[in-house]
């Protein structure tokens, strides 16, 4: 088969780049441990953003095991993960979509650029959430956990036969931009209240509008 040389493919994160949850899901941590003492919550909200693309089965795992240092890890995980889910789901339906992403996904569809999801979050959750908010209709395919984003990004090349030059991944955490360093992939930051506020001034993410993110793509002339 021919590599199609001008293909382009735009990945999109989820979390932070198409629904603003990045500033809930941080909340929501931080509310879960809030009995924790001081120095183990730092540690575990440090842990939570250096980690965001990571999903948060990996992430309970990690704190049980290694900050908190429960005795029953698995207890621990199943106790951590009913919590959060169950704030999450009274939350969500008041996040609002991040700065043009609609728009930004509407003129890539417009001009038959395919798209697809690469998330950290549980792929049956993902897909409630995706069916919920009404966003099917602008992925090729939706890809989650447990699937790592370094390998999504892989299996998209490959089922799509395009340059990895070619592809583009939207994100808005520093685990998302290395999974685009990972695999060599063109990574496109969106800057974030979390973001900004935990890294300052940051090269990688400079621009909160992921329509105006996605209109400078290199070789894209984006017709609305």
């Amino acid at each position: 088969m021919i590599r199609n040389n001008n293909k382009i493919i735009c990945i999109y994160d989820f979390d932070g780049v198409i629904l603003d949850t990045d500033l809930l899901k941080y909340n929501i941590f931080k509310n879960i441990f809030q009995d924790e003492r001081k120095s183990i919550q730092k540690k575990i909200l440090n842990y939570h953003f250096l980690n965001q693309g990571i999903n948060r089965i990996k992430k309970f795992e990690y704190i049980a095991t290694n900050i908190t240092k429960k005795i029953n890890i698995k207890k621990e995980i199943k106790y951590l993960e009913s919590l959060f889910s169950k704030k999450l789901r009274q939350n969500l339906a008041n996040c609002k979509f991040s700065t043009g992403a609609i728009k930004s996904m509407e003129s890539l569809k417009k001009n038959k650029i395919k798209m697809f999801l690469a998330t950290g979050v549980n792929k049956k959750e993902i897909d409630k959430i995706i069916i919920k908010f009404k966003l099917k209709k602008y992925f090729e395919k939706v890809y989650g956990y447990p699937l790592k984003k370094d390998k999504i990004i892989k299996i998209i090349k490959k089922q799509e036969n395009v340059k990895y030059s070619n592809i583009y991944f939207i994100g808005d955490s520093l685990s998302d931009l290395k999974a685009a360093k990972k695999t060599k992939i063109n990574f496109l930051g969106r800057k974030t209240f979390l973001n900004s506020k935990l890294l300052g001034k940051n090269e990688h993410f400079r621009e909160k509008n992921v329509y105006k993110i996605v209109k400078n793509i290199p070789g894209l002339y984006i017709k609305m």
